[in-house]
């Protein structure tokens, strides 16, 4: 695993979602399955953490995993 990904799941973990996907988030996160992340992707809104972070561990791509973080931390891109 990258390390950008490896940033990207540290940023994950501190993040709490206050939407109805809490439960596909932490699932995600206790699993760290290209299965979990996708079902956090799809419970969660378009372009969200979840969103990314599902695009990031199915391709390994930093881009993604980049994404994924900006969305936590509100960075517009």
């Amino acid at each position: 695993m990258s390390t950008k990904l490896d940033e990207m799941w540290a940023a994950l973990e501190a993040h709490k979602p206050k939407r109805g996907y809490a439960k596909a988030w932490a699932t995600m996160l206790k699993e760290r399955t290209c299965a979990a992340a996708w079902a956090a992707h799809h419970a969660a809104p378009a372009g969200s953490a979840a969103w990314w972070a599902a695009a990031a561990w199915a391709t390994a791509a930093d881009r993604h995993a980049q994404r994924a973080i900006d969305a936590i931390k509100g960075v517009k891109p």
